[in-house]
């Protein structure tokens, strides 16, 4: 049900992976397709917000900071959040007024 229309999953993992083959998969795939080159890891992302003519270029402005510190502005036609779900939940409860870290802790 997880795995890429483009790429299936190898036939010898099992239907239930446990999170490091799926890290697997995920590394498999962009292997395969020279994804690595296009993705920065060990990268913080500072701020995400929409440009100024969003309306009308739909176009993001985000701002980054890598592991030396360096600060980047990028401009992106789009933006996909990923929290780390396979790896250490990223819980900005502090984000949503009304929610408590005790009422969610393992509720990942």
């Amino acid at each position: 049900m997880m795995c890429f229309s483009d790429f299936p999953i190898p036939a010898h993992f099992p239907n239930y992976m446990h999170n490091s083959l799926i890290m697997d998969y995920f590394r498999m795939y962009a292997d395969h397709f020279r994804l690595t080159k296009h993705i920065r890891f060990n990268t913080k992302v500072l701020q995400v917000k929409q440009r100024s003519d969003f309306s009308h270029s739909g176009q993001w402005d985000v701002e980054t900071e890598n592991k030396d510190g360096k600060k980047e502005k990028h401009i992106f036609d789009a933006v996909m959040i990923c929290i780390g779900h396979h790896c250490y939940p990223q819980l900005p409860l502090h984000d949503f007024p009304g929610t408590s870290r005790g009422q969610h802790e393992g509720q990942v």
